[in-house]
């Protein structure tokens, strides 16, 4: 047999229906007006922090785009450079070999210009010496040496022939220094032997 005490049951359903009465006075007597103001304190700056936390990423992730794009852009103009660069290295070495080539010429002109103009002014010399010797003087011998002194061995009829052969030196524009280092009669053929030096300018 089953007893239910309808008074206690009835208290607690009481004591349930006052204690939701006292919430919704509490409620009501904080009015609209107020409870709008709290949400709006709280909801506000969460809806501002919210904001603010996807446009920073926004902002980043455009950011990260930008820098990664531009990264890219680098890469491919350096690769461009360094192409570039290899064609430029190609031609320096092509320049190096002109140049050492070009300096080789050079050289050889300047040696043929030279030799032309020894030349020139060798035949000078000896149509000089030439000029400067007396029927009656023979030459023998001309030699030349690299410190530029000419030396000249021969024989006259008379020993008096060979001052004139140094004095037509002397005068020719080629010479400087003429000096007699040797000058005998032969006793057997009564010539005179001489050996000349001079200076070639």
């Amino acid at each position: 047999m089953i007893k239910i005490n309808l008074a206690n049951k009835k208290q607690v359903s009481y004591a349930s229906d006052a204690a939701n009465a006292g919430m919704m006075s509490s409620l009501k007597s904080l009015g609209s007006g107020e409870l709008s103001g709290i949400l709006a304190r709280i909801l506000i700056p969460v809806g501002i922090c919210v904001g603010l936390y996807f446009g920073f990423e926004y902002y980043i992730q455009n950011k990260t785009e930008s820098m990664q794009q531009e990264f890219a852009n680098l890469e491919t103009e350096k690769t461009k450079i360094e192409g570039e660069l290899v064609k430029i290295k190609g031609f320096e070495l092509q320049k190096i070999e002109i140049k050492k080539t070009e300096d080789a010429i050079l050289i050889k002109i300047n040696t043929v210009e030279n030799l032309i103009k020894g030349r020139d002014r060798t035949l000078k010399e000896l149509i000089a010496i030439a000029q400067s010797l007396p029927k009656e003087v023979w030459l023998t011998d001309i030699e030349g040496s690299e410190d530029r002194t000419l030396r000249l061995k021969g024989y006259a009829t008379e020993l008096g022939m060979v001052s004139d052969v140094m004095s037509g030196l002397s005068g020719s524009v080629f010479f400087k220094g003429v000096n007699l280092t040797k000058g005998t009669t032969d006793e057997n053929t009564a010539r005179a032997n001489f050996d000349i030096t001079a200076r070639r300018e």
